[in-house]
């Protein structure tokens, strides 16, 4: 099953964040579609290739916000992030070699729908409490 978006748990308070979050759950859904119907590894590439720019920018992002706003979970939110990058290079890496396999899509789904449903709706949505319910852009 997909994830869907949901304000209540996932909305940061910033809309550029949240749009980049919201995209971010559309390509795992399109994954996530793409592994049911056995079609995950030319997925898998598109999916890693949007992931390792999206970590750049979107982390970024996020992270200078953090720190502007003094967001007490800047710290846990940057070392998660540098957790994520390091898992997705492992897998690109493997995708370089020719080596990837049915173990690593199942991991890239798993990893990615994990920090979709814990990281936003944990730590993420900590920059709320920051800057109250005014809506950025």
């Amino acid at each position: 099953m997909g994830i869907a978006w949901n304000a209540d748990r996932m909305s940061t308070g910033f809309k550029l964040v949240d749009d980049q979050h919201q995209e971010l759950i559309r390509r795992f859904n399109e994954f996530h579609d793409a592994m049911a119907h056995g079609k995950g590894q030319a997925t898998a590439i598109r999916l890693l290739g949007f992931l390792a720019e999206y970590t750049e920018t979107h982390f970024k992002c996020e992270e200078e916000c953090m720190t502007q706003h003094r967001c007490p979970a800047a710290i846990s939110n940057l070392s998660a992030h540098n957790g994520l990058r390091r898992e997705i290079a492992a897998v690109k890496g493997h995708i370089t070699e020719g080596k990837l396999s049915l173990a690593d899509l199942v991991k890239v789904e798993q990893m990615l729908g994990n920090w979709i449903q814990t990281h936003i709706c944990t730590i993420d949505v900590k920059l709320r409490e920051c800057v109250g319910d005014r809506s950025h852009s």
